[in-house]
């Protein structure tokens, strides 16, 4: 089953590093090689050039993107990696400023293996990162989850997590070709295809062995992404109006209540 990783990049010359040294540490890319589509989205600073240091582990296929936005750069990857791994392969995402635990792939193939047809990783913040926000923020993201859990269980009883993230989402090609592709959004473009997913009756596995640490930063490059969520907890930790909520906070109270 040939695998291959989507990561869009904009400006991440100090972060894309260590997500390609995750990807080349899994045991699978050792034996085998990955596959690993990285979209170099109107950069500006250096970020290909440490792209270009990948290790050998990875066959890395270097995009230019279109500089619309997270959602038409993994388009664009995703679109290549589909042409790659043919149709019995895997099409996987993650985001260049994340790292995928060790097991990240091992967890992916057994699912699959076991008749997955899409798959959500667990989110988790990076923990040095985490540390540094404000008092009550990753309160207020855990109560968040909460609510999005309840909803996702609406779909999928047996989730064990809610999310369904570019920065650790995967599907067959079978069921990317169903829903036509990743859906033509500039943001959220995670959570577009998820509703695809559902419309097309393709079920979702949310799965905690799945896992991915990613950035606890409040400056991201995705409109209305996790940084943004994160940065309206932290304005509501201080006390100062909370901006119109991200996705990951449906409810404004929810963080004012944690």
């Amino acid at each position: 089953m040939r695998a291959c990783v989507v990561v869009p990049a904009r400006d991440e010359e100090a972060r894309i590093g260590a997500c390609l040294a995750a990807l080349a540490a899994q045991p699978e890319a050792r034996t085998d090689g990955l596959d690993v589509v990285v979209v170099l989205d109107a950069c500006r600073d250096r970020t290909a050039d440490v792209v270009a240091r990948a290790p050998a582990a990875l066959r890395v296929h270097a995009l230019t993107g279109p500089g619309a936005g997270p959602g038409p750069a993994r388009r664009r990857g995703l679109a290549l990696a589909r042409e790659l791994v043919g149709p019995g392969g895997v099409l996987l995402s993650t985001d260049a400023d994340t790292r995928v635990a060790p097991d990240w792939l091992a967890a992916h193939r057994s699912a699959f293996a076991t008749g997955a047809q899409a798959v959500g990783g667990r989110i988790l913040l990076d923990d040095a990162e985490a540390a540094g926000l404000a008092p009550g923020v990753v309160a207020a993201r855990r109560a968040a989850a909460v609510g999005r859990l309840a909803t996702v269980r609406r779909f999928a009883p047996d989730a064990e997590h809610h999310h369904f993230s570019g920065a650790s989402l995967a599907l067959t090609a079978t069921a990317y070709d169903r829903v036509g592709g990743l859906p033509d959004v500039e943001t959220l473009e995670d959570e577009a295809l998820e509703r695809a997913l559902r419309a097309a009756g393709i079920p979702i596995r949310y799965l905690e062995a799945v896992r991915v640490s990613t950035s606890a930063r409040v400056d991201g490059r995705a409109r209305r992404g996790l940084a943004d969520a994160l940065a309206a907890w932290e304005a509501a930790a201080r006390g100062d109006a909370l901006p119109l909520p991200a996705p990951d906070a449906p409810d404004p109270g929810a963080a004012r209540a944690a």
